[in-house]
């Protein structure tokens, strides 16, 4: 693979606005998601790859687009239909779903939603549904290993999108590239959908098999990576209960061919805080409601168990509930949760609406005592914090007024620009910093108001991302306010021409007119100068609003969503751009040899500890990432899975019994093929170095482009060539050449 061909990463163009902050989210697989009025813009990356037998590589279809050439937007309101959950409640057993609750009001017509939760207008199903927040999961959720989708919506409901290949029906082998063809909406939680029971009791009304689950969810969180095909889920209802569901993708051992999720609920617990409520007509009463006040740090392993801790935010106040794997977690079984009855740590802190909280990506070990970092926004003020998740609990924090602990009002000047994004950068585990290096963006971005990007990286590690710089050069800029009356340059991309008339503009600026009407005659003698002409007047035709921030797999590049709006004119366009930011090497000018020389990159960021190919490559390309090994050309990729393939070692001896289906003669490997005596050529299963001889046995990986048989197929050959008994040491869902994820 040639780091040249990599496409151009460049601005996307989105047709509307977000709805709320943090509207983006960057997946393990470097998959973008933006929630916007309009729904949800899912786009998919390319990775360039070379190809061996002439053809021309997918790659180079895409060589004059960007980056992120395959996109889709979803519907911009989703409506919790019970259809969505026929997959879940099927997989669970359950073939007749109970009948969907009847319209508000009693009125007629089919689909109506009457609404959910606790409150007088979200019980009234008042809600448009309008998209407020998307998270990836970690791997291994969809088909192929790859992660889904999860949607909160004003419905209260949490809706999962992502890849769905039905194994019974098979799907097309001939596909060489990525695509939106087996995305489905795969299943919801809360807002009355069905939900199969598996004997816990939770407050719901039962029809059968199926709980209806009568709650309204205001907030969620994936935890990080578990084990392929499991992971945890946190949600808060508007009763202030945090519940965690057991999110499982997997196939029976009945059923092989059958694939499926099993969700269940784990565990439960009060997330209201210990601050005694106040009535909303109090003088002190003040909103702290918010759709991000879930967040799950980074799990540790400590006494063979796997601990992580679960942050919750209520009223003025963050609190953080461990949570164990005891066990280890057998799929297709309930893991062994454990979660404390009260918070390990409590903090008291004035917040407001949108309060949010971010983790660091590892956790360091203090004397024996393992502690996790992050950052807490209230959302204008920062408030960094480390807490242990070994060792014992803190005394739980009775119930206490918020004056008693002084956070009625904030201790210190607040500003008026909230923050709206915040990466917490990867740390490097041989260097603990006093805090965690971030960067953040703040929501509203003027000439006169300069502090909306803020990073506390040392430039030499990592130079100002391109977005800020474009931002920070286009919000100074000024024009005439002729020109910005008539609308120019509101809409458009700045062009040389419009810097030249602003620089012919600029030496009449502070010009004083001597003559005509201008200067009048007063008793004292002195000269009384006119206002300037409208025309002669510089204005900054521009500002902007930043809607989130969010970091490549890798933390090696950033994307900002980016609104533009005019200074002059009422706003008439709901666009949104997607901006970049990566590393670029750039030339220093030897002062003694007169020469321009590209310096050597800063050493990289740790990459993640589980981190996929597929985020590897996008590291190399853009994150100053090394070389991903099994990604190069086809002759690099088969001497390496000759030498680290334990199943080519295998099928070793195996590929002299081959014959040909063609003309039944012997056949030898040759390259990256497999050429039989008269000249019939196959593809080699990378894998294991088996000739693929017949289609629809064999898998494309997405990232080079290479194919592996089936593990059906694969266990075919091993049990007619290396006897019954023989087991195979093979991942099934991976590439054996460079671990990619398969295209079907």
């Amino acid at each position: 693979m040639d780091k040249s061909k990599a496409p151009p990463l460049q601005s996307l163009s989105l047709p509307s606005r977000p709805l709320t902050s943090h509207a983006i989210s960057w997946s393990c697989d470097a998959e973008l998601a933006i929630a916007t009025l309009e729904g949800i813009h899912i786009f998919l990356p390319e990775y360039p790859r070379n190809s061996s037998d002439g053809e021309k590589p997918p790659s180079e279809r895409y060589a004059t687009s960007p980056q992120f050439p395959l996109f889709i937007q979803t519907s911009g309101s989703l409506r919790p239909d019970p259809a969505i959950n026929a997959q879940l409640c099927l997989f669970a057993g359950v073939r007749e779903l109970p009948p969907p609750p009847p319209p508000p009001g009693g009125a007629d017509g089919a689909g109506g939603f009457p609404g959910v939760g606790s409150g007088p207008i979200t019980a009234a199903g008042a809600s448009l549904g309008q998209i407020i927040r998307v998270e990836w999961s970690p791997s291994g959720l969809g088909s192929n290993l790859r992660p889904v989708l999860a949607a909160l919506s004003g419905h209260g409901a949490i809706t999962c999108f992502g890849e769905y290949v039905d194994l019974c029906k098979g799907g097309s082998t001939t596909t060489q590239v990525r695509s939106f063809k087996n995305w489905r909406v795969l299943w919801g939680l809360g807002a009355r959908l069905p939900l199969p029971m598996f004997g816990a009791e939770r407050p719901a009304q039962l029809g059968g098999d199926v709980a209806i689950m009568n709650e309204r969810i205001t907030a969620f969180s994936w935890a990080k990576e578990i084990l392929p095909g499991r992971a945890l889920l946190a949600y808060e209802t508007d009763d202030a209960d945090v519940v965690v569901m057991a999110v499982q993708f997997y196939s029976r051992d009945s059923t092989p061919d059958e694939k499926g999720w099993d969700i269940r609920e784990v565990a439960r617990f009060d997330a209201s805080g210990p601050h005694v409520a106040k009535d909303a007509l109090d003088p002190d009463f003040a909103s702290s409601s918010s759709a991000f006040s879930l967040k799950w740090s980074p799990w540790v392993t400590h006494e063979g168990k796997q601990i992580a801790a679960l942050s919750y935010i209520a009223h003025n106040h963050v609190g953080f509930r461990r949570v164990v794997l005891e066990d280890f977690w057998k799929q297709g079984h309930t893991p062994s949760i454990k979660i404390e009855d009260h918070d390990m740590k409590g903090i008291c802190l004035s917040l407001s609406t949108d309060a949010f909280l971010e983790w660091e990506n590892i956790s360091w070990n203090d004397d024996g005592v393992l502690n996790i970092r992050g950052i807490i926004a209230s959302p204008f003020i920062l408030y960094p914090f480390q807490i242990p998740v070994t060792g014992s609990l803190s005394a739980a924090i009775p119930p206490h007024t918020t004056r008693l602990c002084s956070t009625t009002y904030p201790s210190q000047e607040v500003p008026t620009n909230p923050i709206t994004g915040l990466i917490i950068h990867h740390a490097d585990p041989s260097s603990k910093p006093p805090a965690p290096h971030y960067s953040l963006v703040r929501q509203s971005c003027t000439a006169t108001n300069q502090d909306w990007f803020q990073t506390t990286l040392p430039e030499d590690v990592m130079p100002i991302p391109q977005w800020a710089e474009d931002l920070g050069q286009r919000s100074v800029r000024q024009i005439s306010l002729t020109r910005a009356l008539r609308g120019k340059d509101i809409d458009s991309d700045d062009s040389d021409s419009d810097d030249m008339d602003g620089e012919q503009d600029a030496p009449d600026r502070d010009r004083l007119d001597t003559e005509g009407p201008g200067i009048g005659a007063v008793a004292d003698g002195d000269v009384q100068m006119r206002e300037p002409d409208v025309s002669e007047r510089r204005v900054h035709p521009r500002r902007f609003r930043l809607w989130g921030l969010a970091a490549s797999p890798g933390d090696g590049c950033t994307a900002a969503v980016v609104s533009k709006y005019s200074t002059q004119h009422p706003s008439r366009r709901d666009r949104a751009e997607v901006m970049f930011g990566w590393y670029v090497p750039g030339e220093v000018e030897d002062e003694v040899a007169g020469e321009k020389t590209i310096p050597p990159p800063p050493p990289p960021p740790p990459p993640p500890a589980k981190a996929t190919t597929e985020a590897r490559v996008w590291e190399w390309m853009y994150g100053r990432g090394p070389e991903v090994p099994g990604t190069t050309t086809a002759a690099d990729i088969l001497p390496l899975a000759s030498s680290l393939n334990s199943l080519r070692r295998q099928f070793r001896d195996v590929l002299p019994r081959i014959r040909c289906v063609f003309c039944d003669t012997a056949v030898r490997e040759q390259g990256a093929e497999a050429v039989c005596e008269k000249g019939h050529s196959f593809a080699t299963c990378v894998s294991s170095g088996m000739p693929i001889m017949a289609p629809g046995i064999s898998r494309v990986c997405a990232v080079c482009g290479l194919r592996c048989l089936q593990a059906a197929e694969l266990h075919k050959l091993a049990k007619e060539h290396l006897g019954h008994d023989v087991t195979l040491d093979m991942h099934a869902e991976t590439c054996g050449g460079c671990g990619g994820k398969f295209i079907v």
